[in-house]
């Protein structure tokens, strides 16, 4: 193996151990009563939780109902005003883009929040890309990597925990540590 390689590898593999700040946001516990669908799309995001937990030791990841963000954002009015200011500490957001609540998160975040657009990858049922009409131009905002589709497949084999979602979350680890290099 090369010595270009060789290092190469060494810098990818200790950008896993970037402290970085984590949100994943999409679907909330739905209950005990509800359907498989919606069942399922909870289950993924606490996948993707899981997964960045352990890819990434020194990362924080977390949803933004979960009791340490309520705590960042104690004593802010509006759940959109508590949703910035924890997005607005954190490094990476990840949006899986299969509920109602992500759908307005992001109409909103995006258009108004010019730093959020660096932090954001979304990840939506491949049919939806590319976005199409009024969705688009919430889009058109964003890198073409930001947003990435995934097959039912894809979503069954956990690929957009194990792939998609580390795959975003390195990106921003190893920038995190190539601006200290």
């Amino acid at each position: 193996m090369s010595r270009f390689k060789a290092d190469a590898d060494r810098i990818k593999e200790d950008a896993l151990y970037e402290a970085i700040n984590v949100l994943v946001w999409g679907p909330g516990n739905p209950g005990p009563v509800t359907s498989a669908e919606t069942r399922a799309a909870y289950e993924k995001r606490l996948q993707i939780k899981d997964v960045l937990k352990g890819k990434f030791p020194r990362a924080e990841v977390h949803f933004s109902e979960d009791p340490e963000m309520i705590n960042v954002s104690q004593g802010i009015h509006g759940q959109l005003r508590r949703e910035a200011l924890q997005a607005a500490a954190a490094d990476l957001i990840l949006m899986l883009d299969n509920s109602r609540g992500a759908d307005l998160e992001l109409d909103h975040f995006v258009p108004t929040y010019s730093w959020f657009r660096d932090k954001v990858f979304v990840f939506l049922p491949e049919q939806y890309v590319p976005p199409k009409g009024l969705v688009a131009e919430v889009f058109d905002y964003l890198r073409p990597d930001q947003v990435e589709g995934y097959s039912k497949q894809e979503f069954d084999l956990c690929h957009v925990a194990t792939i998609k979602a580390v795959n975003a979350a390195h990106s921003i680890a190893l920038s995190s540590l190539l601006k200290r290099l």
